[in-house]
């Protein structure tokens, strides 16, 4: 009789075993020989199953990991494509603001251009007046300048009267002696 839970031997127990032991653990998924990788190599596409041989079978589990490796890559894609359209829409708003800030800007630089065309247009009006008015005053001053000469002409001319008569004109504005 044998020693069951000791016996150390590759012959399997001839009773059926109590525990749920899983296929994969007991078989092996390729034999040392085999040409084919287990794991893909980058850039190569995943074998499938028709390329192994057939005496070569895949089990459940590794199947499910070439379903979930699938399922990852499909996320992965939604994943950056959502964020692909999200910097899009997000390019496109800063691209709209700045353009709007731009016109804004625009816009005011313009405005205050005007604002300087005008100042200068009202500073050159109140130039020209002030030159009209300096002239005016100028005009007056020479003719009060012209007025005097005449004066001075007029007083010359009496003083040659006075040696020539040797009296003092009689002015309107001496009465009673006073003069």
């Amino acid at each position: 009789m044998r020693d069951r839970g000791t016996e150390m031997t590759s012959i399997a127990s001839q009773e059926p075993s109590r525990s749920v032991t899983r296929v994969s653990a007991t078989t092996p998924i390729r034999s040392p020989t085999s040409s084919i990788p287990s794991t893909p190599r980058r850039g190569e596409p995943a074998p499938t199953p028709t390329e192994y041989s057939g005496n070569e079978a895949i089990d459940r589990d590794e199947l499910e990991q070439i379903e979930y490796a699938k399922r990852a890559v499909a996320w992965e894609e939604a994943e950056k494509s959502k964020h692909a359209a999200r910097f899009e829409r997000e390019e496109i708003r800063i691209q709209a603001w700045e353009s709007q800030q731009k016109a804004r800007l625009e816009a005011e630089m313009r405005k205050i251009e005007a604002q300087i065309e005008q100042m200068k247009a009202n500073a050159q009006a109140k130039m020209v007046k002030k030159i009209a008015m300096a002239k005016q005053k100028s005009e007056e001053k020479r003719a009060e300048a012209e007025a005097s000469k005449k004066e001075a002409e007029k007083t010359a001319a009496q003083a040659e009267y006075i040696r020539q008569m040797g009296r003092i004109p009689s002015s309107p504005f001496i009465c009673c002696g006073w003069s």
